[in-house]
């Protein structure tokens, strides 16, 4: 007799996919005190920690959160939003990847958000929604805008915008190239997560931010590499800022200035 032959690749992802849409959003399943942690404390800045406001806002982020996650996992049957091997860490890698971004973002937004203006975020290739939907979730006294080139990713991001509490995200479905904003629409932060390397992302953000706004770029190990190959551009519309390193990840994040030069 001859031995079983082992299933496909494809297969297996297949079942895979099948299994965690069965289960469910695994907003709680599989997290580690730490990652609850972080859950537990993304209520915004304003509300008084411990406070049982704050309380109530976590669970209202929470509760969005699971929400946005239904709506991925019954789009994701047919349009591949997430890879069939990221469904069972969609909560422990997608979503908390985007939220521990907040007390950076919450910090650079401090100037525009003492100045009474509306903080304006824009994320580039936003592709599943991460990081923009969790933070835009997390922060709803913000505007977010979602850039994102294919056209059935573009759609979900829409259906998201479409039914948000807070109607405080909108959806572009074009290339970033093409994206324009008026002076007073342009943003006060930039977001990309696994687009492009630093001296090719930079540029196409400069036209979407305001001078003296600023651009948090996820990035993994090849971090350094990236910052120096920008470096060697002489760019002057960006001034590089600082690398926050995210403990018990491989992630960090690139924080730039944007420049009064055009």
């Amino acid at each position: 007799m001859s031995p079983r032959r082992p299933p496909r690749p494809e297969t297996v992802a297949k079942h895979t996919a099948r299994r965690h849409e069965a289960e469910g959003p695994p907003v709680v399943r599989a997290l580690s005190a730490a990652e609850h942690a972080v859950l537990d404390t993304v209520a915004p800045p304003a509300v008084a920690p411990g406070a049982a406001d704050a309380r109530e806002e976590a669970t209202r982020i929470r509760a969005e959160l699971e929400g946005f996650l239904r709506e991925l996992l019954s789009w994701n049957k047919d349009s591949n939003l997430v890879a069939a091997g990221d469904l069972g860490r969609l909560v422990s890698r997608h979503v908390l990847e985007s939220l521990v971004v907040l007390p950076v973002l919450d910090r650079l937004a401090a100037a525009a958000a003492a100045g009474g203006k509306e903080v304006r975020l824009v994320d580039v290739g936003s592709g599943a929604g991460f990081p923009a939907i969790p933070i835009a979730i997390a922060r709803p006294t913000w505007h977010v805008d979602v850039i994102e080139s294919r056209r059935r990713k573009g759609l979900f991001l829409q259906r998201v915008a479409e039914r948000m509490t807070h109607a405080n995200l909108t959806a572009h479905t074009d290339r970033a190239e093409r994206v324009t904003f008026e002076p007073e629409k342009r943003a006060h932060l930039a977001t990309a997560r696994a687009v492009s390397v630093l001296a090719e992302l930079l540029p196409v953000l400069a036209p979407l931010v305001r001078p003296g706004g600023h651009a948090v770029l996820f990035k993994g190990s090849s971090h350094s590499e990236e910052l120096a190959a920008w470096t060697a551009t002489k760019s002057k519309l960006w001034r590089h800022v600082e690398t926050v390193a995210v403990p018990d990840r491989h992630l960090w994040f690139e924080v730039f200035e944007r420049t009064a030069v055009d």
